[in-house]
């Protein structure tokens, strides 16, 4: 992006119309409103998420992890909120519970 001080105006990367700095400073605003989110809250969908899945297929802890090829109290921790599981764990539990990881992040 191309900033011109003077003019008061931007020319954006895209399609070469030009936009005022109120906009832009709009533009950076509606960037900063975004909700935000806590790791707490992330670890709290990924717990819900995993026991609802799990429930739904009838499948205990201790099976799940043994199938997943994690350890058993992994997937203890992850409903309690414990720990943050790593991607590669996620993919493990998501494949065995035949969703995708983003279902788990949702």
């Amino acid at each position: 992006m191309i900033v011109a001080f003077g003019p008061w105006f931007v020319k954006p990367w895209t399609d070469g119309a030009w936009l005022y700095r109120r906009d832009i400073t709009t533009l950076f605003a509606m960037q900063t409103q975004e909700q935000v989110t806590t790791i707490e809250e992330i670890r709290n969908t990924i717990a819900l998420n995993l026991k609802k899945f799990r429930s739904e297929r009838g499948i205990a802890q201790e099976k799940l992890a043994l199938i997943a090829g994690v350890d058993r109290t992994m997937v203890s921790k992850i409903e309690r909120q414990l720990t943050n599981p790593s991607i590669e764990t996620l993919l493990k539990l998501a494949n065995v519970l035949d969703v995708r990881v983003s279902d788990l992040l949702s």
